[in-house]
């Protein structure tokens, strides 16, 4: 068997490929993408054991951001660090950040059960979905900003 792999970019590897992205700063373009997938895909699409020979390396930190002006925002460590890391920008923003992420919990709960469901052209289907979705018991996401 032949193999002939084609790379519209310099470097083979789609999402897998390492690259220098800012000076010093090196980053994994897309594999962060792939964490994402949904557990419905992944399991539709790949074997019962795939994991099995899978080396996961954790972050010490889920988020960084470099700007261009040497400064930078490490987020994820815990809330103490992220209240420091967004003061460095904004201090109203740090404050809010808790309640930004309450109202993220809140839609992540309002999506997750439909988000793998299939569309239905049936009124009544759509109506037991709106009526098991949770509301929002609280503010609204504009009162956040």
């Amino acid at each position: 068997m032949k193999v002939l792999v084609l790379e519209k970019r310099h470097l083979v590897g789609g999402a897998a490929v390492s690259e220098e992205v800012f000076p010093g700063y090196v980053f994994s373009r897309a594999s962060y993408v792939l964490s994402l997938l949904r557990q419905k895909v992944i399991q539709e699409l790949f074997p019962p054991n795939w994991r099995d020979e899978l080396v996961l390396y954790k972050r010490e930190a889920p988020s960084f951001t470099p700007t261009r002006d040497g400064r930078y925002m490490l987020l994820g460590v815990n809330e103490e660090t992220n209240f420091r890391e967004i003061s460095k920008f904004s201090r109203q923003d740090a404050i809010a950040f808790k309640d930004y992420l309450n109202k993220l919990d809140e839609i992540v709960d309002i999506v997750n059960p439909i988000i793998d469901t299939s569309p239905s052209d049936n009124i009544v289907d759509l109506m037991k979905m709106a009526i098991n979705t949770k509301p929002s018991n609280e503010q609204t996401l504009s009162q956040i900003y």
